[in-house]
């Protein structure tokens, strides 16, 4: 829940951001951007906020880039709505902004981007973690966590699986035409 966002609900005003990765909506099949570290007149206001692509697209963006954008905040509901038997319906308001507009980089006063010392506060520095799959650097706050690896979306993890799978299915072939017809499975034990 945001309850800083609360205050201003049905109100268009200006907010920063750090940009962290790019994502895509499934509901709407369109890209999406995650910021995080949103403020407004330096406020916190969000830890993280996803928002459409779309308006940003234009600034090129790379993760660690500061980024100032006006935007609608609104109320939505979220939680479980099904009426499955046994799962309690939660549903709970929560804010979030839309329709950003008169976006544009910020020069940061520190440099969030890897290799650069951060002087930021501990509390507020990032860990940077690099993808297991595509190689890029990223927040690792937002990592996808799978055997030992880490990914940078959702993509990255579905493309590593589906890699495994494929020379798991290599190795069963390769041992179904290799291995001896006149043994038994128990002989080969």
């Amino acid at each position: 829940m945001r309850p800083q966002l609360a205050d201003h609900n049905g109100k268009r005003l200006h907010f920063c951001g750090i940009f962290a990765r790019f994502g895509l909506s499934h509901q709407y099949r369109h890209r999406t951007v995650l910021l995080t570290d949103v403020t407004h007149d330096g406020e916190p206001v969000a830890d993280h906020l996803w928002l459409d692509e779309r308006a940003f697209r234009r600034l090129h963006l790379q993760p660690g880039d500061v980024v100032q954008f006006r935007a609608h905040v609104v109320h939505y509901k979220k939680g479980y709505r099904g009426t499955r038997p046994g799962i309690a319906r939660s549903l709970q308001v929560d804010y979030a902004l839309s329709h950003p507009t008169d976006c544009r980089k910020l020069e940061p006063s520190f440099d969030l981007r890897p290799g650069f010392i951060d002087e930021r506060p501990s509390d507020m520095r990032k860990e940077w973690a690099k993808c297991d799959y595509c190689g890029a650097d990223f927040d690792a706050g937002i990592a996808i966590k799978w055997s030992n690896s880490t990914f940078c979306s959702f993509q990255c993890y579905v493309a590593a699986k589906d890699e495994e799978q494929r020379i798991d299915t290599e190795r069963m072939r390769w041992y179904e035409n290799h291995r001896d017809p006149s043994k038994t499975d128990e002989e080969t034990r």
